[in-house]
């Protein structure tokens, strides 16, 4: 344990990317192997003793991985090592066994010698437990969710017993765990499937304000699309952002095969502020995120979703200037809106890999998922962020309402404080098996009693 003063507890407890989670717990645990945590868990659950877990450091809701006062925050740092395991092998897929430590940039690294990746976080710095709330990735329309793409949970459960939860043995806690978070163990190794690397045409654009509506327009069409290029890793990241100066930017990551990019074409067209679209393999594309991890600011998320139409991105953008000039108008930040499409060949790919917690519908249609953002330095603004978001989140409901394109779920990853991700899963049907379960494996309920996040209960 460490405690406060010591530089270990400095740097776990400052591994938050936003400085709004920056906690002050009672002490920091640090376990350099899975067997330290068999004894230390079920110690905290019998003395109540809260405890926290964090992993990358990627979400930003102010205690849900970290603890403030009485309390242990657990950091997954030294729980290290990445195995390539080939076939054959009992999953008969070849897959890589990562510890909970590792980033998605350790796993591209690891993997790019080998000419593998694997369906993980579009950005660098983000840790594997962005598995345990579904994980989009760039090459999800082809392989679904990242959660979709783990063979096997090595899990720490509240008894301290550790078990492996795959299609085979424990299977229910196999469906659980992807998507349904910290809410039944902590996940100590994720085996995950590889694949050959993919050389894609694709990169990071950024438009000007004057080229706003054509950007929304490329968007649009790039969502709507019914016919065309059949491309399963075309995709899209895009973001709306308004900064300090009030000056709105919009962008996008964009990805295509190497071979076909008709699907990008009017993309191409619109002239840019900045851009490193070209063809190139996976890692290189992605390796320009790892400026995302910054830790020098105080960042919020808020999520919501709407179906896919020709109002959908102007919905947002109208909604997103209308608000931050309304409550923000003397507050410096950057705000903005990130615009996720969840494609149906993702939904199938998703469902023909086995399913998930999140038990999302191909037969209802795509949609897109929408993170509400911010970025601000100063505490005393963070009441009124926090009013920005909820209202932002509102207002893009309440309007999606009218025009008959609201969609229910909330994604985890990105969502944010009082959001409850899962009463949106597979439309409400979900809930109750997770309690089920969570009750079957942890049932003191540990992990809903003593652990933050987003709970079951």
């Amino acid at each position: 344990m460490h405690g406060p003063g010591s530089d270990v507890y400095k740097a776990e407890t400052e591994a938050m990317w936003s400085q709004a989670a920056w906690l002050r717990p009672s002490a920091v645990f640090v376990p350099s192997s899975p067997q330290q945590l068999t004894d230390a868990v079920p110690m905290m659950a019998r003395n109540n003793v809260p405890f926290s877990i964090r992993s990358g450091g990627h979400m930003p809701v102010p205690g849900h991985a970290s603890v403030d006062g009485d309390g242990v925050l657990i950091g997954t740092t030294r729980l290290t090592g990445l195995r390539l395991v080939p076939l054959p092998n009992e999953f008969e897929v070849p897959y890589l066994a990562a510890g909970a430590a590792h980033t998605w940039k350790d796993i591209y690294e690891y993997l790019a010698p080998h000419d593998l990746t694997a369906v993980g976080g579009r950005v660098l710095g983000v840790g594997s437990s962005l598995i345990l709330g579904g994980g989009i990735s760039f090459l999800s329309g082809k392989y679904g969710f990242a959660a979709n793409n783990v063979v096997n949970f090595e899990v720490l459960l509240a008894s301290g017993e550790i078990v492996s939860a795959n299609h085979r043995s424990h299977p229910d806690l196999f469906w659980a765990l992807k998507g349904g978070s910290n809410n039944f163990g902590i996940v100590l190794r994720y085996d995950i499937k590889v694949y050959a690397e993919e050389k894609v045409w694709g990169g990071a654009v950024t438009w000007g304000p004057e080229h706003t509506q054509a950007a929304l327009g490329a968007q649009t069409e790039f969502m709507s699309r019914k016919t065309g290029p059949n491309d399963p890793i075309a995709a899209i990241m895009s973001n709306m952002e308004i900064d300090a100066s009030g000056t709105l930017t919009t962008g996008a990551m964009l990805v295509s095969s190497e071979h076909d990019t008709r699907s990008m074409e009017r993309f191409k067209e619109i002239p840019a502020l900045f851009s490193n679209l070209s063809h190139q393999k996976f890692l290189s594309l992605v390796a320009p995120t790892s400026v995302y991890s910054a830790r020098d600011k105080r960042t919020l998320f808020r999520s919501t979703s709407l179906k896919i139409g020709n109002r959908t991105m102007d919905l947002v953008h109208d909604c997103l200037v209308a608000t931050t000039k309304r409550i923000l108008a003397n507050v410096r930040c950057s705000v903005g809106t990130g615009v996720q499409p969840i494609t149906t060949s993702l939904l199938e790919a998703s469902r023909s890999s086995g399913g998930d917690a999140l038990d999302l519908d191909p037969g209802k249609g795509a949609f897109s998922v929408i993170l509400l953002y911010a970025y601000w330095e100063r505490p005393e603004d963070d009441a009124i962020l926090g009013t920005w978001a909820r209202q932002l989140e509102a207002v893009i409901d309440q309007q999606a309402l009218a025009e008959g394109l609201h969609h229910p779920f909330k994604f985890l990853n990105d969502a944010g404080v009082g959001q409850s991700p899962f009463e949106t899963y597979g439309y409400g049907k979900s809930l109750p098996r997770l309690r089920e379960i969570s009750k079957r494996y942890d049932p003191d309920q540990v992990f809903q009693r003593l652990v933050p996040g987003f709970k079951l209960q």
